[in-house]
């Protein structure tokens, strides 16, 4: 996936000089605008590249309203909520926003609205590699596959 279409908090830089006098970049702590979920998320996505996703995937409440703004897109959409739910292989842990309370549960909204659910424990054929490292494609699939 290229840089430019990856959506997320804006982080503030700083234009400073170097040892030398040129121009220098610093990445700064600051957010630029709100942090990237609930509404916030739907119009940087909107602001950055000019359309709703395709394929939007959510694991917390925070991405509920870029999850419904994807559903009701016109054209091929899937809105997709990972559920982490595997205490063993992950850590099971409640999908909150971090920025505002939610009305209820990510997965009690995912399936009322027909989103597609993965489940971490269920969907999943393992989570790590066998020497302990994060897998990047992740085995999603039917269970066991």
């Amino acid at each position: 996936m290229p840089p430019e279409r990856v959506v997320g908090t804006m982080i503030a830089y700083d234009l400073e000089e170097d040892a030398h006098g040129r121009p220098a970049l610093r990445r700064t702590g600051r957010v630029l605008g709100d942090v990237n979920e609930g509404a916030a998320k739907v119009t940087n996505i909107q602001t950055q590249l000019g359309r709703p996703p395709v394929l939007a995937a959510g694991n917390s409440t925070g991405d509920t309203q870029l999850l419904e703004w994807a559903a009701a897109a016109e054209g091929p959409h899937l809105s997709l909520l990972v559920d982490h739910d595997d205490p063993d292989r992950e850590f099971a842990y409640a999908s909150e926003a971090q920025s505002f309370a939610a009305g209820e549960p990510i997965t009690t909204t995912a399936r009322r609205l027909g989103w597609t659910v993965i489940s971490m424990k269920d969907d999943w054929a393992s989570v790590f590699a066998e020497d302990g490292r994060r897998q990047s494609g992740g085995d999603v699939g039917a269970p066991g596959g």
